[in-house]
Formats: C-alpha cells, sequence, structure tokens
C-alpha cells in the first residue's frame, strides 16, 4: 500500500503543479470576488509576493540541479 501511495504522490504532484502554475492569473481573478474590496489591495501585494518568492525558490532550485548535474558530469566523465 506504501508504493501505490507513493506512486500516486510521485504521478500526480507534478500534474497539480503544472495545472496550478499554469492558471494561476485565473486562480487570482477568482480569488478576488470572494474577498471583501477593503482588502483587494492587501491580497493583491500578498499574492505578488507569494510569486516574487516562489519563483526566486524556483530559479534557485534550478540554477542547484544545473550546477549538480554539470558538476557529476565532468566528475563522471
Amino acid at each position: 500500500m506504501a508504493v501505490v501511495h507513493m506512486l500516486t504522490f510521485l504521478l500526480l504532484t507534478p500534474v497539480i503543479t503544472f495545472y496550478l502554475l499554469r492558471d494561476w492569473p485565473r486562480i487570482n481573478i477568482i480569488l478576488k470576488d470572494y474577498i471583501p474590496l477593503r482588502y483587494h489591495l492587501d491580497f493583491t501585494k500578498l499574492a505578488v509576493d507569494i510569486d516574487y518568492v516562489l519563483r526566486g525558490y524556483m530559479v534557485g532550485q534550478a540554477y542547484v540541479c544545473l550546477l549538480t548535474a554539470l558538476y557529476y558530469a565532468v566528475g563522471f566523465w
């Protein structure tokens, strides 16, 4: 059962992440409809801050993966 859970996790995580990243602007628009008008500016600022931090994290992880791949390629060569 643990193997089934792990495989499900490994298959669903990239799919869910892809659709969340693709639909993020639409999700923000939909969420704004449920937030009171007086909080729209705060919500927008928070959403921009979250986007900035996540983008920085993803770029950093990409650099780490690239440098690690380069390190191993040169090392194994």
